[in-house]
Order: C-alpha cells, then structure tokens, then sequence
C-alpha cells in the first residue's frame, strides 16, 4: 500500500460499469470512488434530472466495494425503494450486485433503470 495525498491506495482495485439503459452511457466505478451516489441532488456521482425521473430521490442510493470481498453492494437511502432485478428494498438496506443485473431507481414508470454491465479486477 501506499500513502497517496494521506489517504492509503491499495495496489488492486476492483472497476464495476453501469450502463444506463436510457442514454448508453456507461459510468466507471473503481473501489477508490465509493461510496458512488446515484440522486438528483448536483452531488451526487450521477446526477439524474429531477424532470425525467420524479420517484428518484435527491440522494437515492450509494454503491460500495467490500474490499475484504470484492463483493459490490447498493444501498437505498431513498423514499421510494429501489429494486435489483425487480426485487424492491428500501430503508438502508444492503443488496450484492452482480453482473447482469438490472437495478430500478424509484418508480418503474417515472425512474431510472442501470445495468451492472461488468466487474472487473486490477492486477496488483
């Protein structure tokens, strides 16, 4: 490990991509950047409009990376819930992401939908 700036930097890190299914864009994850916030509020990582996606909530839900692991996990933080291949949880609740998964932010009809398009590990 090294110390980089006070903060200690691992030699491996993990990446996981999400596509989002609206605009295929797709969003890099690193275990560097966690927690990952997906909201409508301006700090939030991704940013969605509030116009488009009304059931999101302004801080939604955060990706994490057990480094012990290498699992990845999200977490709602919302008022509305949020699902994982249609399995909805709410209340500060942890659900492991793997790929191919689809994740709902909100709504089916007014959210977001992001697909856990692949995970992958850095050498050290």
């Amino acid at each position: 490990a090294s110390d980089v700036g006070g903060a200690k930097k691992e030699g491996a890190y993990q990446t996981l991509v999400l596509l989002d299914r609206d605009s295929n864009l797709r969003f890099s994850v690193t275990s560097y950047d966690e927690p990952f916030t997906i909201g409508r509020s301006s700090t939030c990582n991704m940013v969605l409009d509030h116009k488009i996606h009304p059931s999101v909530s302004r801080s939604h839900a955060k990706i994490y990376c057990d480094s012990a692991t290498g699992k990845w996990d999200i977490q709602d933080s919302s008022s509305s819930g949020t699902a994982v291949n249609d399995d909805g949880f709410q209340s500060e609740v942890f659900k492991e992401l793997q790929v191919g998964d689809v994740i709902t932010l909100g709504g089916v009809a007014t959210g977001k939908q992001l697909l856990v398009e692949s995970i992958s590990h850095s050498p050290t």
